[in-house]
């Protein structure tokens, strides 16, 4: 193990000088992140394009067919640079953007809406609280985030995924798996299609892993 990763007796990892713990759901937390500023700028400057768009409903089209999709109301949320929600509003019968800064649907549309389909792309690691995704009234959501490399075999000060204060979450696809599930979701679908254009930390690592999931009937 690295010298810049040092697990302790009570949990904690200290990763860059900065400590995480384990919550409930098993993820690596920031344990005490300082406020961050998602500005304007901040969101012109993110890297979703028209390729990276096409790419991520294509993938979404290998289980939810096109005719499906025409049919869904959905939701981008931190849409960022509004990429997505431009590209994508010829396949969804209706897409909006929430974000934290600029063009923004209202927090009561957001929470009292049913959406068929809620989009995070690099989202969910910013929570401050990863469970308020349960308080949203949705049937799918395809979700993607970095995968966390094992701190016990990489150092973690070195992985252009560690954003202190900004990803307070350090997630992984058999974390999430368990979570989704203990909510009432079943996995349709997971991989990592954004590997193809978004290079690996190393080549041995995924980098952004993506899950497609859906509310149980009887949930």
């Amino acid at each position: 193990m690295s010298e810049k990763t040092d697990m302790v007796l009570d949990s904690t990892v200290r990763i860059a000088d900065e400590e995480y713990s384990r919550d409930e759901n098993g993820f690596l937390k920031q344990n005490y992140p300082k406020p961050f500023t998602y500005s304007l700028d901040y969101k012109a400057h993110q890297s979703t394009n028209t390729a990276m768009t096409w790419l991520r409903l294509g993938w979404l089209s290998g289980y939810l067919s096109y005719g499906r999709l025409r049919h869904m109301t959905a939701v981008d949320i931190g849409a960022g640079n509004g990429s997505f929600v431009r590209e994508s509003a010829s396949v969804f019968k209706s897409i909006v953007p929430y974000d934290l800064a600029g063009e923004s649907i209202s927090d009561v549309e957001l929470y009292e809406t049913k959406w068929d389909m809620l989009v995070l792309s690099d989202v969910l690691e910013h929570y401050t609280d990863i469970d308020l995704l349960w308080s949203l009234n949705f049937k799918y959501a395809m979700i993607s985030f970095p995968e966390t490399p094992d701190p016990e075999v990489h150092d973690l000060s070195r992985w252009r995924h560690l954003k202190p204060n900004e990803h307070i979450y350090l997630l992984t696809m058999e974390k999430v798996k368990a979570w989704v599930q203990k909510h009432g979701y079943v996995i349709v679908g997971c991989g990592c299609p954004e590997d193809m254009i978004r290079r690996r930390w190393q080549h041995d690592t995924v980098n952004i892993s993506t899950v497609l999931i859906k509310r149980c009937v009887n949930a």
